[in-house]
């Protein structure tokens, strides 16, 4: 996990899409779900067409009503990683 998180932090959408692949097909619990939710809105953000039609079947969800924060911690790092600078351009 911990190679695909420093793999997002530089702005791989791929690796976004696959945490929240990993979260999403885990146990279902909360804690899962909203780790899904967030690696998965930040796949879509980044334009993974996968990552926006899994993050959109967890949206349709009832638990998914409480995940406010979770968009909102999603977007700023999107930002972060729209403010980065193009040391990597194949990512």
């Amino acid at each position: 996990m911990t190679l695909l998180e420093q793999a997002l932090a530089l702005g791989s959408r791929e690796a976004a899409y696959l945490l929240g692949k990993y979260y999403r097909h885990q146990k279902h619990t909360t804690d899962n779900l909203q780790k899904a939710y967030y690696y998965l809105n930040t796949a879509r953000l980044l334009g993974h067409e996968n990552g926006k039609l899994l993050f959109l079947r967890i949206a349709h969800m009832e638990e998914a009503n409480h995940f406010v924060g979770v968009i909102d911690k999603s977007e700023k790092t999107y930002q972060h990683i729209l403010s980065l600078t193009p040391e990597y351009p194949c990512i």
